[in-house]
């Protein structure tokens, strides 16, 4: 399903709005439209896209109505938005990675020490993730709709590539747990494992940076 929103000039009254929402709706592949007389906006949501042109026909044989450029999805993504949610994308997994370093070192300061040790490794991850944050608050922007599932495989990859890059600092716990050879094995790779997670990350990147220019290119397919 896509949804657009347009603005609608002409309108004088609650009954242009209502004629507008019933020739729209009935047009081939439209699934919902509402007209907002105050806000002179029209809202579609329709199974592939309406054209352009099919509206404007539309609208003229209605009366003298104007369809302004779309107001949602064909647009570029607030810079704003994006930038925010990268920064915080960036900071939630800054604090994961630091909560449970902090865990496993039974420390609240050699969790510091080890980040700013391994800064070339720890920031890629960080880096990586806060842009997949980034990419997918721009493509919910672009879309309006489904944009979750677009992060639920990228992002969670990244996640969970980090949590296993930790795991060696649970040594003390993984006795009880019977999982002692697990945590030798990441203490013993520590490197190859992050390097790995760093792949996994940056290839869940290039993904969304595809998904991203998709959604776009049939915005403006449809628009």
């Amino acid at each position: 399903m896509v949804e657009t929103a347009y603005t609608i000039n002409g309108m004088t009254c609650g009954s242009c709005a209502m004629k507008i929402e019933k020739a729209v709706h009935a047009m081939h592949g439209v699934q919902k439209a509402h007209v907002a007389f105050k806000a002179k906006s029209l809202t579609i949501t329709s199974e592939n896209g309406v054209g352009r042109q099919q509206l404007v026909d539309t609208l003229a044989n209605l009366g003298h109505y104007t369809l302004k450029e779309a107001t949602d999805s064909t647009q570029e993504p607030a810079i704003y938005s994006v930038l925010v949610w990268g920064i915080l994308g960036g900071m939630l997994i800054s604090l994961i990675f630091y909560l449970i370093q902090a865990f496993g070192m039974q420390s609240w300061t050699l969790p510091i020490e080890f980040m700013t040790d391994n800064w070339y490794l720890v920031l890629p991850l960080i880096a990586g993730f806060a842009t997949q944050a980034g990419l997918f608050r721009a493509i919910h922007l672009l879309t309006k709709h489904g944009g979750a599932g677009v992060v639920a495989g990228s992002g969670s990859v990244s996640g969970g590539a980090m949590l296993a890059c930790c795991l060696h600092n649970l040594v003390p716990l993984f006795p009880i747990l019977g999982v002692s050879g697990l945590a030798a094995f990441f203490a013993a790779y520590q490197t190859q494992v992050f390097l790995l997670s760093i792949a996994v990350t940056f290839t869940g990147v290039g993904y969304m940076l595809w998904k991203y220019s998709s959604v776009k290119r049939a915005c403006k397919t449809h628009h």
